[in-house]
């Protein structure tokens, strides 16, 4: 377990690894935000000193380190955003084509599922398969039961 440092405590450490600081007050806000761990750890091994990996590499200042960490933060949030978009279409697709083909309430019959009936799978495998499916629908029928349950008694 790391021992607790203030803010300044961080800085002087920083420091004494050869980091520099444009603008020393706003990096003080920008640790007390964001994390030290989360900069500083996240990011670091890009800038060590490949001698000392205690020191970092002369000229490294701590806002191209939170620069690196703030595009991180960025791009995974774009990433994020059309992830939840492909998802949404996804599923909306699936939906969509599972109704088309099984009609709009079939999508817990057993049937509509894939059991190897016409198949050269094993007896075992076959029956580990329904088993599977019959524990999935069980779940999801328990997950309407309970979001019911939240949505009528908010309990």
């Amino acid at each position: 377990m790391k021992e607790f440092k203030t803010i300044e405590e961080q800085i002087k450490l920083l420091k004494s690894r050869n980091i520099l600081f444009d603008d020393e007050e706003n990096s003080k806000k920008i640790l007390l935000n964001n994390n030290y761990y989360n900069i500083i750890n996240g990011y670091k091994d890009l800038f060590l000193n490949s001698n000392d990996l205690q020191s970092y590499k002369l000229g490294t200042t701590f806002e191209e380190i939170y620069a690196l960490y703030e595009f991180d933060r960025q791009l995974r949030t774009i990433f994020l955003e059309y992830i939840f978009k492909l998802e949404n279409s996804l599923r909306s697709l699936v939906a969509y084509f599972f109704s088309k083909q099984h009609g709009n309430d079939n999508y817990l019959t057993l049937d509509n599922f894939e059991t190897f009936n016409n198949t050269n799978v094993s007896l075992y495998k076959k029956q580990k398969q329904i088993k599977f499916i019959q524990n999935l629908i069980g779940n999801i029928n328990k997950d309407i039961a309970l979001n019911m349950d939240l949505f009528l008694f908010g309990f």
